[in-house]
């Protein structure tokens, strides 16, 4: 079973509806196709700002001085050339506005993907293509599009120009490979269709996305020092790395994650395939994560431009290969963080097995980071948490500072024998690889130094593993 809930109140559910709701076959093939990088930055006009759905342009206001000096034409030569000019002139943006909504109808947005959800750092292919499904030709056409930009770290929106023959396409078919986690969106939002005099400029609302969920890294963190967090055995819960046999619940196929202790050997033999034994509940301690996804503090300009992402995603994988070896042991699990996309509101899971982390993976791989302020210091989670007894709480974070510390140790010191007991953790995920100068990571250094120093004198285990 596994319980999502918003701020503690609003129940969550979530829905894995993997690759069906996915468009396929999309295919495009030239003998020499430049890159879409290439093509889009090449064809940059601005950044997209929603336009009116239909405006002049400027060769409209150039149009009413020609009819003007068209009507003077015909009343001062009276002749039936000037007549025939005057009659085209008056007709010529009915002409024009006929052509906007006819070309308008027949231009076609495709997307599609491969993969609606991909791992991190592995390629993923999507297409994206504007067609011209009919014979006329639509030379001025401008295109608000989505597309990865540096070094595919987000998705930003450019406004290119194209030019579509009969029949034509432009095609922006790519693949990319994600360094971060996340939720991309790729695709086009505005078409925007000139007539051939550039009289006037009709809005296509193609509003057409694909969405690639990137997903994080599975890890695996083993247990540094003497002891971890959750090895200690409280006086009313006993610590145990099995699962108590008694409460047998139902039969499953085997998922990445599973005990091994818990597969059904007997009939894995019979079925041709590893099935495992579930259990309607553990016996094991409660763990408590908290996860930081809060945005690294770069006042001084000493960190890398994606340092948000990069430690983020670091939080991230670490929180979750936490979680996945307490399950192992098992111990149940609950999450806890902020989401960026609910400002303000705790997010949580209680994970009672491997498939319970599974189903919330895409809830919290998909997190948005939140403002560094104190409405969003997630060492302020803690107080969420009601026992003292039989409890180990562990906080995941690339953050070692002092503000850090002092929240840390206030929220540890309401578990009162907890921490005596070495039942409070810190899993610390180390950025300094996006320090730009050596100055700067010296002085970082020391300073996560003498705070892993102040957390060990706490009675916190710290540990920092290398992913």
């Amino acid at each position: 079973m596994c319980r999502i809930k918003a701020n503690g109140k609003k129940q969550l559910a979530i829905e894995n509806t993997g690759d069906a709701g996915v468009k396929q076959g999309l295919t495009h093939k030239t003998s020499r196709k430049p890159t879409y990088r290439d093509r889009a930055l090449s064809h940059i006009i601005t950044s997209p700002k929603r336009g009116l759905k239909f405006v002049p342009c400027s060769n409209f206001w150039l149009y009413l001085l020609l009819l003007a000096g068209a009507l003077l034409f015909t009343q001062a030569l009276r002749s039936p050339i000037s007549a025939v000019l005057f009659v085209f002139m008056l007709l010529l943006p009915l002409f024009t506005l006929a052509y906007l909504f006819i070309a308008s109808a027949c231009v076609k947005v495709y997307v599609s993907n491969g993969q609606v959800q991909a791992q991190k750092l592995s390629p993923v292919k999507f297409g994206l293509k504007i067609a011209n499904d009919s014979i006329i030709p639509i030379p001025f056409t401008e295109i608000d599009i989505s597309l990865p930009v540096g070094r595919a770290m987000r998705c930003l929106g450019r406004r290119v120009r194209v030019s579509l023959a009969p029949f034509g396409c432009y095609d922006l078919s790519e693949e990319v490979t994600f360094p971060y986690r996340g939720k991309y969106e790729i695709g086009v939002s505005d078409i925007y269709i000139y007539d051939l005099f550039r009289m006037f400029r009709l809005r296509v609302d193609a509003d057409t996305f694909t969405t690639v969920f990137v997903m994080p890294r599975r890890l695996t963190i083993g247990r540094e020092g003497t002891h971890a967090p959750s090895d200690v055995n409280t006086s009313s819960v006993k610590n145990i790395t099995g699962i108590d046999r008694a409460e047998l619940s139902d039969i499953r196929e085997y998922r990445s994650g599973d005990n091994m202790k818990s597969i059904h050997w007997k009939l894995s033999s019979k079925a041709q395939e590893l099935v495992v034994k579930e259990y309607a509940m553990n016996s094991g301690n409660r763990v408590y994560i908290f996860a930081d996804m809060a945005k690294i503090r770069n006042a001084d300009n000493i960190y890398e431009d994606d340092i948000n992402e990069y430690a983020a995603d670091g939080v991230v994988e670490l929180a979750i290969a936490a979680a996945s070896r307490e399950l192992q042991e098992g111990n149940d699990c609950t999450m806890i963080w902020y989401d960026g996309l609910r400002p303000g509101m705790m997010q949580s899971a209680t994970l009672e097995s491997a498939g319970d982390l599974e189903s919330v993976l895409p809830l919290f791989s998909a997190a948005e980071l939140c403002p560094s302020d104190e409405s969003h210091d997630f060492t302020r989670l803690a107080v969420t948490v009601t026992e003292t007894q039989g409890v180990t709480v562990i906080f995941v974070s690339a953050r070692m500072d002092a503000p850090l510390v002092r929240g840390i140790t206030a929220a540890a010191s309401a578990f009162g024998a907890l921490t005596a007991r070495g039942a409070v953790g810190y899993i610390y995920f180390d950025p300094s690889e996006r320090i730009k100068s050596p100055e700067a990571l010296t002085a970082y250094r020391e300073t996560a130094e003498n705070c892993r120093r102040q957390l060990n004198e706490a009675g916190i285990t710290v540990i920092s593993p290398k992913i």
